[in-house]
């Protein structure tokens, strides 16, 4: 949601990262600015609601890390198709909880793989 990507971006700058959010409450000139603020590398992480971060390319994304679980498998291969663009390397983390099991079963049929699982 719009507040949890706020309070996701200032928790990571308390914590000494350079951090800022993106939704759809936010005037299009602050999204854009924040945008050119993480493609310039001025910003360390981007949170973004999923409106947001439709139709977003930024080529040098390394991580994308799935704070609430995406509502479809298909939600799940956009969001996490943001990183590892061009043959490049990346890492997504999704954090699930037990309710959230059947979910990963299903990314995994739609994927043909088996995700790792860790606990944290």
């Amino acid at each position: 949601t719009k507040h949890q990507t706020d309070r996701v971006a200032e928790v990571l700058k308390r914590r000494k990262k350079s951090a800022a959010a993106i939704h759809g409450d936010l005037p299009q000139s602050r999204r854009e600015k924040t945008l050119q603020a993480f493609r310039d590398g001025e910003l360390q992480c981007l949170i973004a609601t999923n409106v947001a971060a439709r139709g977003l390319d930024i080529p040098t994304v390394s991580h994308v890390v799935n704070y609430d679980v995406p509502e479809t498998p298909e939600e799940y291969v956009h969001r996490i198709g943001r990183t590892a663009r061009n043959g490049a390397k990346g890492v997504a983390r999704t954090f699930i909880t037990p309710e959230d099991g059947q979910f990963l079963l299903e990314i995994e049929k739609h994927i043909g793989l088996l995700l790792e699982e860790e606990v944290v």
